[in-house]
């Protein structure tokens, strides 16, 4: 996620329009510092999550996990991002959602 902002930031100081699409089940296991931990990884991918919302970085995260799972929903409210799920979403409902949130 950091590295996204970053890459999204650059491409708006390139008068870009960045779009950041994230595929996730939003279960994340290894915190910034590299150590693992579901507990500091998780509060981490929200902090960065948060930057990209106050960035005001669009934002969509596609659930890639079998079920809707609420890590990926709390995620995507982070960011303030469209959440999708994959079980719901065929490469129509994908695309479509990209291009909207262009």
């Amino acid at each position: 996620l950091d590295a996204a902002g970053t890459l999204a930031r650059a491409v708006r100081r390139g008068r870009g329009t960045p779009v950041v699409v994230v595929l996730t089940d939003g279960r994340a296991n290894v915190a910034r510092s590299g150590a693992p931990g579901r507990a500091e990884a998780g509060a981490d991918a929200l902090h960065a999550a948060g930057l990209l919302r106050g960035a005001g970085i669009r934002t969509l995260l596609i659930d890639t996990a079998s079920r809707p799972q609420d890590a990926a929903r709390r995620l995507a409210d982070a960011m303030g991002a469209r959440y999708l799920p994959l079980p719901h979403a065929d490469a129509a409902a994908m695309s479509t959602a990209i291009r909207s949130a262009r």
